[in-house]
């Protein structure tokens, strides 16, 4: 049976010990199915090289021919590390986060209405087309559009979250990608293999993260402070600390979330570069409020499209502003849900506690001791 593979050079990988499990009974590369690539990506928080020995670039391309295309979002191939790499689903709020600037570029495709020679389109997710006109629009893509690098990332294989290309073009022009609680090393990895690595053909690449800010203990914070037999179930448990966080100034079950986007092309980004630059756009983001500060450091000519110093993306003519209202209000959203969410799996705590309380309130008030479990109840003075 071949060993889980963890890189100390590549992605930082933390899993749990059921996902190293079906990592490690990775044989071969027929082992390797839609099902647990959808299973693994629903479960990890980060990338996921996989499998446990190397992969050659022939070896992946045949396998991936027997796949069907619109299942293999998510799904990249690394030449530097010979494996696969497996990037987790979006969650919030970096899914709203990414949102926004999907919806910031779909904007701008649909105001170009028939006048659109060049074909642009924005391909997202799945590889379906979200905005695309039918005037001289020469290729349609409809599946998860693998992209072959090369240069100094020859062998590697991406796939876009989103992009926009033209129909002139065997290449986005434009790529969207979300962090994946990767370290700044990988996001910067990630853009200069877009931007080096596709012949010249991305001329920008959008980056959007979203981090916690001093994230509280939540299970300390709470287990005093809910009587839960005042409730009949987790969901009303639930419900209750949502409402209790949402009117507080200072909550405690979440930190503040930090958005940042980036808008990085080569004058920005060198391929030597040690470290991103700055982000382009900051928001943060708690419960009762929300702001934002950013500019663009640089006016981005001569390619298209194009953002300029007044963060405005400028394609054939239409330009359209960096919607900081929209993009604020996707990223509350997402905080919500996201304040949800963490809700239930507090509340999921407590109540698995205090039904276990009761549990064993009940076996004392029947009679048994703590070293009686077996012996038959016998009467207690306070009963």
């Amino acid at each position: 049976m071949a060993s889980a593979r963890f890189p100390t050079d590549g992605f930082l990988i933390g899993i749990l010990q059921d996902i190293e499990a079906d990592v490690a009974n990775i044989d071969c590369m027929e082992d390797i199915t839609i099902d647990l690539i959808q299973s693994l990506r629903s479960r990890i928080s980060r990338p996921l090289a996989i499998p446990g020995f190397p992969i050659s670039l022939s070896k992946y391309q045949e396998w991936e021919k027997k796949q069907p295309q619109e299942s293999l979002q998510g799904v990249e191939y690394d030449s530097r590390q010979a494996c696969l790499l497996l990037r987790p689903h979006l969650t919030h709020p970096s899914l709203e986060a990414f949102g926004a600037i999907v919806h910031w570029i779909r904007t701008l495709v649909k105001g170009l209405g028939n006048d659109n020679p060049n074909g642009w389109s924005l391909q997202h997710d799945s590889g379906k087309i979200i905005a695309r006109q039918q005037f001289h629009v020469d290729v349609i893509l409809t599946k998860a559009i693998a992209y072959l690098l090369t240069g100094h990332y020859d062998g590697i294989v991406k796939r876009p979250l989103a992009g926009l290309i033209s129909s002139r073009n065997i290449r986005p022009s434009v790529i969207v990608h979300a962090s994946a609680k990767e370290t700044r090393m990988e996001l910067l990895d990630n853009v200069k293999q877009w931007l080096y690595g596709s012949n010249g053909r991305v001329k920008l690449v959008i980056l959007v993260e979203a981090d916690e800010v001093d994230g509280p203990n939540v299970k300390e914070l709470w287990t005093n402070g809910i009587d839960c037999r005042l409730f009949e179930s987790s969901d009303q448990v639930a419900t209750q600390i949502f409402q209790i966080e949402k009117t507080e100034l200072n909550p405690s079950v979440m930190g503040e979330i930090l958005t940042s986007v980036w808008l990085i092309n080569r004058e920005n980004c060198r391929e030597n570069a040690s470290d991103l630059p700055c982000p382009s756009y900051t928001l943060k983001c708690g419960l009762w409020r929300v702001s934002h500060d950013g500019s663009v450091s640089k006016t981005f000519t001569g390619v298209a499209p194009f953002v300029d110093s007044k963060f405005s993306m400028h394609l054939q003519g239409i330009s359209l502003s960096f919607p900081f209202h929209i993009f604020g209000d996707y990223v509350h959203k997402g905080v919500m849900e996201f304040l949800q969410k963490r809700a239930g799996a507090i509340a999921d705590y407590l109540w698995t506690d205090y039904e276990q309380k009761i549990v064993h309130e009940s076996i004392i008030r029947a009679g048994y001791g703590p070293g009686d479990l077996i012996q038959e109840p016998y009467p207690l003075p306070y009963c």
